[in-house]
């Protein structure tokens, strides 16, 4: 079969479809036989299907599970090295053929009466907005500051790129799942004569949801910005925060340590240990010691070229990674731990100091005070307000004044022409009349 461009060739190779009979009458799935089956390979195995030349053989097939409509694309490899050994590679990923549940085409979706359809509609909105949002920001620090430096260094904004880039992943992946021929060849006819490769299409539809997985977990990271906001869920973030350049050297140190014990690991163990064949699995398996699986001391002893390499390996390992450099990073966390702890404390101590003062200046009312102080308050507002009930009641009482009135009330006074001489002419002469 086909071997992908790589360590098992450099991509070329044959192909052999099995194809199943064609369905009987009545029935909408084709079989294949066993005996059929049992044919096929027997006759790649007379052709010389695979010989001492061969790297590496795939075999692919899909299965399909109707009562949780999914499918499987099942990927096979084995790897043949040049001395003789197999190494099976299996691959296993499953998948839907339609995003969402019910939509089977464009139209589908613009109905909107999924709720799926709804969901990545309102995630999408926000994301359109977040996008906006950060881009208004980068404008305006690059228009302000002449340069980008401010926005590069705040950490919440490559929070918010780390959230944003993954999104725009998942949709590129969904875009071209949707628009993948194989998918629709399945989509059109469930069962057929001739195989279709699901891989391609089942890569794109778990990445899609891997992105989606990445920007969940970014989200939540962004927390720590408003849990800042309280000093007791704060502590975690500042204690971070402190060790922060401290915590990036040691992992600097840890990555040379751990990349030179990886290649020993791999040149020592490699040729008789398949954990250790290549480097990223003896970074692996180190790593996994570091977090205390030992199981695989005695194998590395038991089939080591020299055994007292590999007891020097594993002691020398053990040393310097699991009790000095592992120790020296809880000791990282811890100091900056008491330091950030301290400093809160300090603060606390400062404002209940401050606290004490102003009481002692102002030391607060009693109980008994209080209360009297709100008796004297209630029963002010009580004479007010019957003050105004009362003004209000007189008021109510008060005949109406007409114009005749008004004119008696300025005849009837006996100092009015006086009042009025000593205002206006006018008013003489109205004093003499």
């Amino acid at each position: 079969m086909l071997a992908p461009k790589g360590r098992m060739g450099d991509g070329g190779g044959y192909v052999r479809d099995i194809r199943p009979d064609e369905p009987l009458p009545g029935a909408d799935i084709p079989r294949i036989r066993k005996a059929k089956m049992q044919a096929d390979l027997d006759e790649l195995l007379s052709m010389l299907w695979l010989d001492e030349r061969t790297r590496g053989m795939f075999i692919h097939f899909s299965i399909y599970n109707a009562n949780f409509n999914l499918y499987a694309a099942c990927n096979f490899a084995f790897e043949f090295s040049p001395g003789g050994t197999i190494r099976p590679i299996p691959r296993f990923k499953v998948m839907k053929i339609d995003l969402y549940e019910g939509v089977q085409s464009f139209d589908d979706v613009l109905r909107f009466d999924s709720v799926e359809v709804q969901y990545d509609l309102a995630v999408s909105l926000l994301l359109i907005r977040l996008i906006l949002k950060e881009l208004t920001r980068y404008i305006y620090i690059r228009w302000t500051y002449g340069t980008s430096l401010p926005y590069v260094k705040n950490i919440w904004n490559m929070l918010e790129l780390a959230n944003i880039a993954p999104f725009i992943c998942a949709w590129i992946m969904r875009a071209s799942f949707a628009t993948n021929p194989q998918r629709t060849i399945y989509s059109i006819g469930m069962f057929a004569t001739r195989y279709a490769e699901l891989g391609n299409v089942a890569d794109d539809y778990t990445l899609a949801f891997a992105f989606d997985s990445i920007s969940i977990v970014v989200s939540f990271l962004k927390l720590f910005k408003y849990l800042r906001l309280f000093d007791a869920t704060a502590l975690l973030w500042n204690v971070l925060e402190s060790s922060f350049k401290d915590m990036a050297y040691f992992f600097v140190m840890l990555f040379l340590f751990l990349t030179g014990f990886a290649m020993f690991a791999e040149q020592m163990f490699g040729p008789t240990q398949l954990l250790f064949s290549t480097f990223i699995l003896s970074m692996t398996a180190l790593i996994n010691q570091i977090f205390g699986v030992v199981d695989i001391y005695w194998e590395m002893v038991r089939t080591a070229q020299e055994r007292w390499l590999a007891i020097s390996f594993f002691l020398i390992y053990t040393v310097l990674i699991f009790f000095i450099l592992v120790n020296v990073f809880l000791a990282i966390l811890n100091d900056a731990y008491g330091s950030v702890k301290g400093e809160r404390d300090e603060r606390f101590a400062q404002l209940k100091a401050e606290r004490e003062e102003r009481n002692r200046l102002n030391p607060p009312a009693t109980t008994a005070e209080r209360v009297a102080k709100l008796q004297r308050a209630a029963r002010g507002r009580f004479h007010r307000f019957q003050a105004r009930v009362n003004a209000m009641a007189r008021r109510r009482k008060r005949k109406p004044a007409t114009a005749t009135d008004a004119i008696d009330s300025l005849y009837s006074a006996p100092d009015v022409g006086v009042q009025m001489a000593s205002t206006t002419g006018t008013g003489r002469a109205m004093g003499r009349a």
